[in-house]
């Protein structure tokens, strides 16, 4: 039995040593998304601009360039939405509960609910290390996804909170139910869930909510002091 443990446990160690290397392979395409294709978008924008005022020009021909610098900067917003999707700069700028606070945000204008937040606990109080709370914000963040696309729901809850020394993070919703969850969402994602959940010791279930959708209950023993 013993030896069972210890293999899990290797097995265990070792994918999170993997997913730590993806995680940081993401880090370094954020990166470069940073320094290379959004300094050149902003050169184009700016050439545009330029262009757009040049008084030899003709109207129409200003109109299409301011356009085209429109245009340029929609892109540049997108790429920076996926450079915080591949490496959340909040969550190692501020911390795990304010990355998590926009992640709604951000997921309720992609979804078109309304989002309600709740969180209990103080981020002085939290004894995570890196990897736990990259693996929850992940977590989370994946359900928040499913939810925009699959769930339709008007308002989703993020509830943040202590039972003990244990921490907790629900994510409701008020949508289309557990079954419906199940049948529409990717079931990819949910595994991802659950691996990344398994990766970090934490226990994750898919509940019924009381007001009808899902509830997401994610729990880590002793993430608080």
């Amino acid at each position: 039995m013993e030896k069972r443990t210890n293999s899990e446990k290797e097995w265990l160690d070792g994918m999170l040593a993997f997913v730590s290397l993806a995680e940081a392979e993401r880090k370094f395409i954020a990166a470069e998304l940073h320094d290379q294709i959004l300094h050149t978008l902003g050169r184009l924008s700016l050439r545009a601009r330029e262009l757009a005022r040049a008084p030899e020009n003709p109207d129409s021909t200003c109109g299409q360039l301011q356009e085209l610098a429109d245009d340029l900067n929609k892109v540049a917003d997108d790429v920076r939405q996926v450079m915080e999707n591949l490496s959340p700069s909040l969550l190692d700028n501020v911390g795990l509960l304010p990355a998590l606070e926009s992640c709604l945000r951000v997921a309720a204008q992609a979804g078109t609910f309304k989002p309600h937040i709740a969180i209990s606990v103080g981020e002085q109080t939290l004894q995570l290390n890196e990897g736990e709370q990259l693996a929850l914000f992940r977590i989370v963040q994946e359900a928040l996804n499913n939810i925009a696309k699959h769930a339709q729901a008007d308002h989703v809850y993020l509830n943040v909170f202590r039972d003990g020394t244990d921490l907790v993070l629900q994510v409701a919703d008020n949508g289309r139910g557990l079954n419906a969850a199940q049948r529409m969402g990717p079931a990819r994602g949910m595994g991802d869930m659950r691996f990344r959940a398994r990766l970090i010791g934490a226990t994750i279930k898919w509940l019924a909510n009381r007001d009808g959708g899902t509830l997401v209950d994610i729990r880590l023993k002793g993430g608080l002091v």
